[in-house]
Order: structure tokens, then C-alpha cells, then sequence
């Protein structure tokens, strides 16, 4: 009897940091899109980002999936939440419709960040911290890259388009805007491993 009780207070307790978690990596997804227009606060998106790699990094591949759904909701969750004024107005859709249509773009948007930490995870670079934050920040860069091309493609919330208003501006015309957001990942990831590394 003791044996069982022990065995549903540990499930109770994993399923509850599980929700925690999951509460956590959605919220540093909605932070991310604070770095693009209307609210030009980049720092906001490196800092969503270097947690979300955070969390992958410790977790498995098959949670580091789910994670980066649950990341990518929150993500475009906010910063595409102007479609549905787009499809009620322009397309004279009912809000409900226009509501469930944006869910399914979310979703179907959400499935780039899922792939890129599963990638992330089936690529075992965590030993290595500069290899592993390269790899992480060039499969972010390249599913930004077939996003915006793929089926039509939605070149929108890319990070490098974060970098209007910060000195990575006079590289972007050289290095395009993939390659200055990659950079920045980079840059954002390493330097906040540094803080946390610094606080253990």
C-alpha cells in the first residue's frame, strides 16, 4: 500500500514539473515575437530563444519535440495573431472560422521549431557547447529558410528581421538576413549559457 502511494505521489509530482514546464517554454515562446514590430525589443527574442535551448538541451528527443511545439504556439501564437482580423476582415469569414483557421497555420508553423529541436537532439552535440550552439542556431536558420520558401513559403518572424534597429543592421545587406539572425542566436545563446553557468 505504502509502495503505491509512493508511486502515485511520484507521478503526481513529475506531471505537475511537466506542466511547469510546458507553462514556461509557451511563455518564452510568446516573448520571442516581442523583438518585431510594433515592439522592436530584440533582446526579448534572444533571450526566448537561449531559453528554449536551454531546456532542450537537458531534455530527450522525443520531449524536445513536443517542447518545441509547445515553444513554436507560443511563438506564432502572438506573432501571427493578426491573421484572423486579416480573415475576418478581408475574407468575410466569421471570427470562429477565421479563429480556427489561424489555429491550424499556428500549429502547422509550430511544426518548424518541433523539428529543429528534434534535429537538435538526434545530432548529440551537447558535449561540445560551441558545436552545439552552431548546430542549434543553423537548423533554426535553415527552417527559417524552407519556411519562407516552402509551399509559397511565410517569410515572417525571422530573426533577423529583429535586427532592424540594432548595429547587426549594416551587416544584414552582406550576410542576408538568415545568416545576421543565425549570428545573433549564436551571440544571445552563448552569452546567456554564460550567466547560467555562472549561478550553478
Amino acid at each position: 500500500m505504502f509502495a503505491t502511494l509512493s508511486n502515485t505521489t511520484k507521478i503526481e509530482k513529475t506531471a505537475r514539473i511537466n506542466i511547469i514546464l510546458y507553462i514556461s517554454i509557451f511563455i518564452a515562446g510568446l516573448i520571442g515575437p516581442l523583438g518585431f514590430a510594433p515592439f522592436h525589443l530584440p533582446g526579448f527574442t534572444l533571450l526566448s530563444l537561449a531559453f528554449f535551448y536551454a531546456k532542450i538541451v537537458r531534455a530527450s528527443a522525443k520531449e524536445s519535440l513536443i517542447l518545441g511545439f509547445v515553444y513554436g504556439l507560443g511563438y506564432f501564437g502572438l506573432g501571427i495573431s493578426w491573421i484572423i482580423i486579416s480573415i475576418h476582415d478581408y475574407g468575410h469569414i466569421y471570427y470562429v472560422f477565421a479563429g480556427a483557421l489561424t489555429l491550424i497555420f499556428v500549429m502547422y508553423l509550430s511544426l518548424f521549431p518541433a523539428l529543429v529541436a528534434y534535429l537538435f537532439k538526434l545530432l548529440k552535440t551537447e558535449q561540445n557547447t560551441l558545436l552545439a550552439i552552431g548546430s542549434f542556431s543553423t537548423l533554426w536558420c535553415l527552417s527559417e529558410f524552407i519556411r519562407s520558401g516552402f509551399i509559397t513559403g511565410f517569410p515572417w518572424l525571422l530573426i533577423g528581421t529583429s535586427l532592424i534597429d540594432t548595429p547587426m543592421k549594416y551587416l544584414a545587406p552582406i550576410i542576408g538576413i538568415n545568416d545576421s539572425g543565425g549570428a545573433r542566436i549564436q551571440e544571445g545563446v552563448k552569452s546567456l549559457g554564460g550567466y547560467a553557468d555562472i549561478f550553478r
